[in-house]
């Protein structure tokens, strides 16, 4: 299916609520497992045991979108390393505008804050659909076909949760490998006026550079 760009002439503002899960991927039955030091496969059961959902925020206009974390109080639990958060998107904080066409997300890594520019994903769309609380979401696919998401063209914004928009409408739920991302709670155009703070702080880097210098870095451990 071909892609029409659109640009809504209604106002759209809103605030999405979602539900982030992560499932457990299957050991690989060629991996052994008895070659890994125990000490290294306690802290790889302890992260795995640590899965739990949380919950992220999308605030959203016309023009421009951020996504990031939902901030909870922490507990000693919360405190250790909650897989599901970091596949989606960790304290990453992620920023989309349509206006500079530009889309990137702030990190803190190495002792330095990056500004880490990324580019759209690419889609197929289908004309699959299924109904995401009172909305008809149709799917698109992101190259395997168990990684789609579902998007909703009567909320007619591209943006979508961490780097999965670019789409024909708002995304309400992404589903890529075990990983769902799944909206719970759709606020549209609220009373309160829309404010949303674009990260400014950071040392400006292209994703591909950011993971090759990293990637370099820890080489050396």
């Amino acid at each position: 299916m071909t892609f029409i760009s659109f640009c809504p002439q209604k106002k759209y503002a809103g605030r999405i609520l979602y539900k982030v899960t992560l499932r457990p991927i299957d050991k690989p039955k060629n991996l052994e497992i008895d070659k890994i030091p125990n000490e290294d496969r306690q802290k790889a059961q302890a992260i795995i045991q640590n899965i739990k959902a949380v919950d992220f925020l999308l605030i959203f206009n016309n023009n421009e979108s951020i996504y990031k974390v939902i901030e909870k109080m922490d507990s000693e639990a919360d405190s250790k390393i909650n897989l599901a958060k970091s596949v989606a998107g960790g304290d990453d904080i992620y920023y989309s505008n349509n206006q500079t066409n530009s889309s990137f997300y702030q990190k803190e890594d190495g002792g330095e804050l990056w500004l880490v520019n990324y580019k759209k994903e690419i889609w197929n769309l289908t004309q699959e659909t299924k109904n995401i609380g009172n909305y008809l979401c149709y799917k698109a696919i992101l190259g395997k076909q168990n990684n789609f998401a579902w998007y909703a063209p009567e909320i007619p914004v591209n943006f979508g949760p961490k780097n999965y928009h670019g789409l024909p409408g708002l995304v309400l739920e992404v589903q890529i490998g075990g990983l769902n991302i799944k909206a719970t709670e759709i606020i549209l155009n609220p009373n309160e006026q829309i404010l949303i703070k674009k990260p400014i702080k950071g040392i400006e880097i292209e994703q591909d550079a950011f993971l090759k210098k990293f990637k370099e870095f820890f080489k050396g451990f």
